[in-house]
Parts: C-alpha cells; structure tokens; sequence
C-alpha cells in the first residue's frame, strides 16, 4: 500500500520558484563560460596563424602547409 503525503500547495511554489533561481543563476554561468571559450578558440587561433606565418618566413617557403603541432614545443 502507498502512503500519500500532502504537500501544501504553498511549499510546491516555493520550491518551484528556488528551482527557477538555480536555472537562471547556472544558465548565466554556463552563458558566461561559452563566452570564455568561443574567445579563447579564438585568441588560440590567431596565435597560431601567427606561428605559421612565422614559421613560414623562417623557413623561405611559401607553403601554406599549418605546422606540426604534435612536435611543436
């Protein structure tokens, strides 16, 4: 046999307002962490276009070829 308990209607709002909080609150965080990232990727990006560009003027080549960045130290 089930046991019902009542749950006052008041108590259910609130809880549910308490949750909507923690949402919006760990929402703007993760939105605030994508923005971290995306600049990140980008900032990575041009350091790395600038390495090859680099790379390319050492070596008198005009490859295109992106360098090696398992062996790069």
């Amino acid at each position: 046999m089930v046991k019902l308990i009542f749950i006052p209607k008041r108590r259910i709002a609130m809880v549910f307002i308490l949750l909507k909080r923690q949402e919006e609150y760990y929402q703007a965080k993760l939105i605030g962490l994508r923005s971290i990232l995306i600049s990140t990727h980008y900032a990575l990006k041009n350091v790395t276009d600038v390495v090859n560009e680099l790379t390319k003027m050492s070596s008198g080549t005009s490859s295109n070829a992106p360098i090696d960045r398992l062996h790069m130290h």
